[in-house]
């Protein structure tokens, strides 16, 4: 399977408090994923999951999964929270999504140069569990994550 476009399934924005109902916050960021079970995958285009900005809640994320049998991206990839106005008071930024680029073969059978970004969104309030950043795992290895890869790891 191979992408050269540009992936998004961002959530929507909502930076409006008009008292009438849920109003100001970011939706959610839905999940991006290439899978193949019978050959490679590659990607050259951008891939976004982000989290919606809201007035008072960002919106969380959920994943980019890219898995084959080998895995080359050169892609930029991003499952970032969603932020909220920090001048509100309470408001919080939406938790950062995973990304995972999988092969049976492990660390040998990824090829990854571009960047990768699971951030949190930002807010008045830093709660620890909302805003907190997602985890990126290539090859089966834990490259970055503030809260452990392990239970990130993709089950088809």
């Amino acid at each position: 399977m191979t992408n050269t476009g540009n992936l998004s399934n961002d959530g929507a924005d909502d930076l409006e408090m008009d008292g009438a109902g849920p109003a100001g916050y970011g939706w959610p960021g839905g999940a991006v994923r290439l899978l193949s079970d019978m050959g490679p995958v590659a990607n050259s285009g951008n891939v976004s999951a982000n989290g919606g900005d809201g007035e008072f809640m960002g919106g969380g994320t959920a994943d980019v999964v890219l898995a084959g049998t080998s895995v080359v991206n050169s892609g930029n990839v991003s499952a970032r929270g969603g932020n909220a106005n920090p001048a509100i008071s309470g408001s919080r930024g939406g938790r950062g999504g995973f990304v995972e680029l999988d092969s049976p073969a492990g660390v040998a059978g990824v090829t990854h140069s571009g960047t990768v970004d699971v951030a949190g969104g930002t807010g008045d309030n830093p709660d620890p569990f909302d805003a907190q950043a997602g985890s990126f795992l290539s090859g089966g290895v834990c490259v970055s994550s503030p809260r452990g890869c392990e239970q990130f790891l993709f089950i088809e």
